[in-house]
């Protein structure tokens, strides 16, 4: 599994928000976009999941051009998780997870569909929970279950919109854990995040996006105190712990 994102732009009308962002992912990488808030982390997931059309560039997996394929082949090669997601309707958490396996049901759900759903449920661990309303609850569940969903896509590439945000410490990790796992079977993630040391932590690479383009990129390397000051304009400090790098932020820059 190869995605090689090449000179991507993107505007809103005469606003650019993206401006010749490349990289590439293989299989078993976690990618994770930083970048202060309005650095374009969203939008650049967003075009890569089709949700927006890149003004110029291209994206090919497995040397195809994903901006070729319909919406039902994408979702089976692209698992999304938004930042957050309201439904006015109800629904369960079973079929909330169900509604994964969309791009192969053609009428109704077979017996691997269920069993494929049943087996995610397990695996996140909401068995007691599955007959209940996503909307009854908490911020970490209803994250799982969003995570479950794209889960039953059986993706090639998972795509994860700030995972970690309005979630408990506990949470933060058990969701990051699940990508760690879900990675180690072959797929391959990218994930936009906020916290500098959970993304030091759990990922393998690294782009730093500043006002839309990509003002570093590559391993742990780029997490330099010179980085993270010029582009989020704060003095940090980067600490090791246990071989793993914390950042410390500590006062802004005038």
């Amino acid at each position: 599994m190869e995605l090689k994102v090449d000179s991507i732009d993107f505007s809103y009308d005469e606003t650019l928000v993206l401006e010749d962002v490349s990289f590439e992912l293989k299989a078993g990488e976690i990618l994770s976009i930083i970048g202060p808030n309005g650095s374009g982390k969203s939008t650049l997931i967003k075009c890569i999941n089709r949700i927006l059309d890149p003004k110029k560039g291209s994206l090919i997996f497995n040397g195809r051009d994903l901006l070729n394929l319909t919406r039902e082949d994408l979702a089976r090669h692209l698992g999304y998780v938004p930042q957050n997601e309201s439904r006015n309707f109800p629904v369960t958490v079973f079929d909330a997870i169900m509604m994964g396996r969309k791009p192969y049901i053609s009428w109704k759900p077979r017996e691997k569909d269920m069993e494929i759903v049943s087996e995610i449920i397990e695996k996140l661990q909401l068995e007691d929970l599955c007959l209940r309303d996503v909307k009854r609850l908490s911020g970490g569940q209803r994250q799982k279950v969003l995570f479950g969903r794209a889960l039953a896509q059986e993706p090639d590439i998972l795509l994860l919109d700030e995972p970690t945000s309005d979630l408990d410490l506990r949470h933060q990790l058990e969701v990051l854990e699940l990508i760690r796992q879900e990675t180690s079977r072959g797929i391959a993630a990218i994930t936009a995040i906020h916290d500098l040391s959970l993304a030091s932590r759990y990922s393998d690479k690294f782009i730093m996006l500043s006002e839309g383009r990509v003002y570093a990129a590559g391993g742990r390397e780029i997490l330099s105190s010179e980085n993270l000051q010029e582009v989020y304009g704060v003095e940090v400090a980067v600490l090791e712990h246990r071989g793993e790098k914390i950042i410390v932020p500590e006062s802004p820059i005038a």
